[in-house]
């Protein structure tokens, strides 16, 4: 174990922060993986290459803070995913959530260009999907001023059973966003705002339940 640039780094290139990991621990850490090649912070994994604080994966590539994942790349706080690419913020491969470029995945929710997906929900642009193509083919729009926290536009897709709101990293349906709004912003001034906007957008595509 040798320090370089201000991170312990074993013999295969994995690497622990010195600010945030001793030596010791640096080198329990890097005695738990096995086969794994440029990851940093990692531990309990195998097979893996270029991933950074992942535990109990196997065989990803390019992954974030992901957990006993399997075959994935790209993905980012996933947990017990298996063969996914670009995904984000999904639990279990088999039953996804918020996830966003998945491939092979059944019975997910809230998804965004998926690939032999099954029994998706308030998803958008997936293939093998029916409502997908159908929702694609002409898809109805609107774009907010540039507003809250972000200073930018949330824009919002829409028709007669789906809405498909996109605001900064949140890809959701209506109801999930005037919710993570409350959570995020409460009552103050960016909350107001967005709250407002979410009010307008109901009326004018005519929707209570979404």
């Amino acid at each position: 174990m040798e320090l370089e640039n201000n991170y312990w780094v074993d013999s295969n290139n994995n690497s622990w922060n010195k600010s945030l990991y001793s030596k010791e621990e640096a080198e329990k850490y890097s005695n738990t993986l096995r086969n794994c090649r440029y990851c940093q912070g990692c531990q309990d994994c195998q097979d893996c290459q270029d991933c950074q604080n992942c535990q109990g994966c196997q065989d990803c590539r390019n992954c974030r803070y992901c957990l006993d994942c399997q075959n994935c790349q790209g993905c980012q706080d996933c947990l017990d995913c298996q063969n996914c690419q670009g995904c984000q913020d999904c639990r279990n491969c088999q039953d996804c959530r918020n996830c966003l470029d998945c491939q092979n995945c059944q019975d997910c929710q809230d998804c965004q260009d998926c690939q032999n997906c099954q029994g998706c929900q308030d998803c958008r642009y997936c293939q093998g999907c029916q409502d997908c193509q159908n929702f694609k083919t002409n898809p109805q729009r609107i774009f907010s001023e540039k507003q809250g926290s972000r200073k930018d536009q949330t824009e919002i897709y829409w028709d007669d059973l789906h809405t498909q709101v996109n605001c900064g990293c949140f890809h959701g349906n209506l109801a999930e966003f005037e919710n993570r709004v409350i959570e995020v912003h409460g009552d103050n001034k960016f909350g107001i705002e967005y709250l407002a906007w979410i009010k307008r957008v109901k009326l004018y595509i005519g929707i209570k339940n979404f």
